[in-house]
């Protein structure tokens, strides 16, 4: 499953995610995700709502960077442990 389709698909919502998505992602991961020693994501830079709702499940932010292939800045979170 790709987090960052999903928090973008309901960001229509925001009220309702930001209250049940980070709780949403935390069982996603805990279920289907047990066995990862380190869990990244990578939103883009500008969509400070889906960073704030990562922030909310857990995730911290580490590095920023733009990749040549896709050339718009985002962010490298990890989920802290």
């Amino acid at each position: 499953m790709y987090l960052p389709l999903i928090a973008g698909y309901a960001m229509d919502q925001y009220r309702w995610v930001s209250r049940k998505f980070p709780r949403m992602i935390t069982e996603f991961i805990a279920d289907k995700l047990n066995n990862s020693d380190i869990i990244f994501i990578d939103p883009e830079k500008a969509n400070s709502k889906d960073i704030h709702i990562y922030q909310k499940a857990g995730f911290e932010k580490i590095d920023e960077f733009t990749a040549s292939w896709h050339p718009v800045p985002h962010v490298l979170m990890r989920l802290k442990q």
